[in-house]
């Protein structure tokens, strides 16, 4: 099964229109910009709506934020190198199972 678009995604809660979807899309070609970011620039949704898409199209749950408390011993497993080189941040540790939150 093919993964749905994240304008797709959108449509269907109907939090855009058709109209807007191919307006964005339109201002979207030759432009190195993600169809969300031209959506909330365009004032169509916010960027929680399109974290919120995001969140359903990928199957990954959104993080909240006031409810993580990120330690130095969880900070210490992830090398700040590689933490910055793919925007991850280790938020919790199950068991054996480093749970990471990325951008």
């Amino acid at each position: 099964m093919e993964k749905k678009k994240v304008g797709e995604v959108l449509l269907e809660a109907g939090l855009i229109t058709p109209e807007q979807l191919e307006n964005a899309l339109n201002l979207q070609k030759g432009k190195n910009k993600r169809i969300g970011r031209i959506l909330v620039e365009l004032g169509y949704i916010n960027e929680m709506q399109v974290a919120e898409a995001l969140s359903r199209q990928t199957s990954t749950p959104l993080v909240d934020w006031e409810n993580v408390a990120v330690t130095k011993d969880l900070l210490s497993l992830v090398p700040k190198e590689i933490a910055e080189k793919k925007t991850v941040l280790p938020i919790e540790l199950r068991d054996k199972t480093l749970i990471l939150a990325m951008a």
